[in-house]
């Protein structure tokens, strides 16, 4: 726990040096800042570890702790003066009842992710497999060798997935440098602050449109039960809610032939990679959003690049979710009729070139049983169109399961068909380009699974496209209350259009 929280120390520190290097000019509010210097330090600390190993190979705890501290020693000097950015909220009303029990709700579900994330260890197969024994190899060995690419030979197929990229286990390499030894349990901790910093980031981006929507969010997004749960009684509703009321080992005994029953185990916050890259792509989407806009300062751009780099590096669905997210940010005519398109151009450009190592070296790894990039073809799509049925039933089986959504997907929908009403408006609207990303990352979701080699129930059976949803969730919360709690100038702007 004390290396964990040391490295999210460190992390936020580095964030605020990079944002104070940067020489910030546009306000924003505490919270946005505290967040976004928390997620961009620890992207920070990950992409630029991996290419020191890159570079020079494993480091020694002492030399890895150096390098970490080197990276927050200007966040030392600079916080105090990114404070003086921060924008001072005007509103006084007084909290209402209502907007009093959802703060409350809110926090707490903050601590269940907290509680949740440093109370169990790792014990997912991914966490585990992918990840952990991923990051071990790092910490001892650097990245690329043996390990990674002898599948058939001396050393055997040890490693399940040698191209699934390293940011996820580079943080857990950090805290290992922090604590002296490798220890994947170590690191878990710091999976709360995944879940916590998008609350935040919801929060402070919809909080102009007034606390009441801004609170709501952010608890859709913290409540979320996929955060807390490995798999729900999904296909068996009463005795769900059983087990909800009395507990899994009443439940399990009173109904002991459920289908899909198993017992929770922390599945987004057991040190899995799906949690990161959503915390990083939404909060890469915000920088994004004010670097293009007339209020964008180098700080966005700078942010931007990192963050982006740091998905791009989480996990293989960053490499189509990043594109996405700078086309939205670029067809969009967001706040201003002729958005700045430099600093997307800034940004992308940086994060290709924080991650372009990592790329260098994957092109020698062997591809282990999904090699999309050679299956996502128009022959293959058609080849696979009969399974379009199947994949459709996954998908809808999870937008319509509140036993691990709550109620996220429908409030999206409602949203969309609310703001389609007033395409005109629409096409201006904030939240369209958040809107838009979720819609294109879901038909990019639908493909990759028609052309699958895996079976779809047993996909199904493991959360997916559960789990690849999860990655646009905050973009989803996020551009259904904008789109639902109008701010003035919309309104007035509908309608002039009626």
């Amino acid at each position: 726990m004390i290396a964990a929280l040391s490295c999210a120390g460190l992390a936020w520190l580095a964030g605020h040096g990079l944002i104070g290097l940067c020489r910030p000019s546009g306000r924003r509010s505490s919270l946005e800042l505290e967040a976004t210097a928390l997620l961009a330090g620890l992207a920070l600390l990950a992409v630029v570890s991996m290419n020191v190993v890159l570079a020079w190979g494993s480091l020694s705890p002492l030399a890895g702790r150096g390098l970490a501290v080197a990276l927050a020693v200007p966040g030392v000097l600079l916080w105090r003066r990114n404070r003086a950015c921060v924008e001072c909220a005007t509103e006084r009303a007084p909290w209402t009842a209502v907007q009093r029990l959802l703060a409350i709700a809110l926090l707490g579900f903050c601590a269940l992710a907290v509680f949740a994330a440093a109370s169990s260890p790792v014990q997912g197969f991914d966490a585990l497999f992918h990840y952990a024994y991923k990051g071990k190899l790092i910490f001892h060995g650097g990245i690329g060798g043996e390990a990674w690419t002898d599948q058939t030979g001396a050393v055997g197929r040890c490693m399940t997935r040698p191209t699934y990229p390293p940011v996820v286990p580079l943080v857990e390499v950090v805290v290992g440098w922090l604590r002296g030894a490798f220890d994947e349990d170590a690191a878990r901790p710091l999976w709360a602050v995944f879940a916590l910093a998008p609350a935040a980031l919801i929060f402070a981006a919809l909080r102009e449109r007034g606390r009441t929507p801004a609170l709501l969010a952010a608890l859709v997004w913290s409540s979320t039960p996929l955060l807390y749960y490995w798999r729900l009684p999904n296909e068996a509703p009463l005795p769900a809610v059983w087990g909800l009321a009395f507990g899994l080992d009443a439940a399990a005994a009173r109904f002991p032939d459920a289908l899909g029953w198993q017992r929770a185990a922390s599945w987004s916050l057991d040190a899995t990679a799906g949690l990161p890259l959503a915390a990083f792509v939404f909060c890469g989407h915000r920088c994004l959003v004010r670097a293009r806009g007339p209020a964008g300062d180098r700080a966005d751009t700078v942010l931007a690049g990192v963050l982006l780099a740091a998905a791009l590096g989480t996990k293989n669905e960053g490499s189509a979710l990043v594109p996405l997210l700078l086309l939205a940010a670029a067809l969009t005519p967001v706040g201003a009729a002729r958005p700045r398109l430099v600093p997307l151009v800034v940004a992308a450009a940086l994060a290709a070139a924080l991650i372009a190592g990592w790329w260098a070296v994957r092109r020698g790894l062997p591809v282990v049983d999904e090699d999309y990039a050679a299956r996502l073809t128009p022959a293959g799509l058609l080849a696979n169109a009969w399974r379009a049925p199947e994949v459709a039933g996954a998908f809808a089986r999870s937008f319509a399961n509140v036993l691990l959504w709550n109620l996220l997907w429908p409030i999206f929908g409602l949203a969309l068909l609310h703001g389609l009403r007033r395409p005109a408006a629409l096409w201006r609207h904030p939240g369209l380009p958040a809107a838009l990303i979720v819609i294109a990352a879901g038909v990019v979701f639908f493909a990759v699974m028609l052309v699958t080699p895996w079976d779809l129930p047993v996909l199904e059976g493991t959360g997916v496209p559960t789990r690849l949803l999860l990655q646009v969730a905050p973009l989803a919360v996020f551009a259904s209350f904008a789109l639902l709690w109008e701010l003035p100038g919309e309104r007035a702007a509908r309608d002039v259009r009626d």
